[in-house]
């Protein structure tokens, strides 16, 4: 008897490449890669930070050209929420400027408030 395994639509998206803020290599999403933002990208999250493989220095995806994450400002900060962990880094474009973090999504307006959430 043959056994059948059901497909998900996951087995069929497309691989999701970025190019790395950092070493500017161009790469392909690991499959862990890739669950982890199509979760984050299913909590609203636009840009996700993830590992370059050529590097390992955190990166941004992000389907939506007008986010960067830029490697210029230099800006890579401890997340302060308590049960995260992760970076903040200083996102920005002509129309949005802010500070987030990729994993768990919280993001700060200005600077000040970023510097009042790590104080707390």
């Amino acid at each position: 008897m043959a056994t059948s395994r059901r497909r998900s639509i996951l087995d069929f998206r497309l691989p999701m490449h970025t190019t790395c803020t950092h070493c500017h290599t161009t790469f392909t999403l690991s499959d862990e890669a890739q669950d982890f933002v199509v979760r984050m990208q299913s909590t609203g999250l636009q840009l996700v930070m993830i590992g370059c493989p050529h590097c390992q220095q955190n990166t941004g995806y992000t389907e939506n050209p007008n986010l960067t994450a830029s490697p210029d400002d230099g800006f890579r900060q401890l997340c302060p929420k308590p049960d995260c962990g992760s970076i903040v880094c200083h996102v920005f474009n002509d129309t949005e400027d802010f500070y987030g973090c990729g994993e768990c999504g919280n993001i700060w307006a200005t600077l000040p408030d970023f510097q009042a959430a790590q104080s707390r």
